[in-house]
């Protein structure tokens, strides 16, 4: 139940993809993540790496909030634009289509929407079931404000891991 940080959650992806290192020690993207810096979680040359590819971007100018835990809509973004997923048009069709998935859409931020989406599709991320009063099929929150919990970062790796290598076999549920 530990929260998952932005930092944390960059790194996973970046070793998780086996993404080339791309960095220089003398030059930083983020002033809250200096050349060098590493704990037991993350690095600077993995965070510096996942800026340099696309995947991440800083919460406001120059800072990405390393230590910050990352929520689900957060990490939907990153995920989508680590493995390069087919986005949908940001429109009412796509709007519809969550709201028919999710009972919280409306909680989806607009810009994070097309990746919730596509990681859904993708079934890396799921939603949560929710039991409303005088429903008889269950309802699906996907909670896009919640802070990714380590469980749920460990799901995402090893989804990531099934769609991006040969370790697992192909009838592996």
């Amino acid at each position: 139940d530990d929260l998952t940080t932005r930092g944390e959650f960059a790194t996973l992806l970046v070793k998780g993809l086996n993404i080339p290192l791309n960095y220089d020690n003398k030059v930083q993207t983020y002033f809250d993540v200096v050349p060098n810096a590493k704990t037991d979680t993350w690095e600077f040359k993995y965070i510096e790496t996942a800026s340099r590819a696309g995947i991440i971007t800083g919460i406001t100018e120059g800072y990405f909030g390393v230590e910050e835990p990352i929520t689900r809509e957060q990490a939907a973004m990153m995920i989508a634009r680590a493995l390069k997923l087919k986005l949908p048009a940001n429109d009412s069709k796509l709007n519809a289509t969550l709201a028919k998935q999710f009972l919280d859409s409306g909680r989806i931020d607009p810009y994070a929407r097309p990746a919730v989406q596509a990681v859904y599709k993708a079934k890396i991320m799921d939603g949560q079931s929710v039991t409303t009063a005088g429903s008889k099929k269950a309802s699906v929150n996907f909670n896009p404000k919640n802070n990714m919990t380590r469980a749920e970062a460990g799901k995402v790796a090893v989804e990531l891991l099934k769609k991006s290598s040969s370790i697992f076999p192909k009838n592996l549920s």
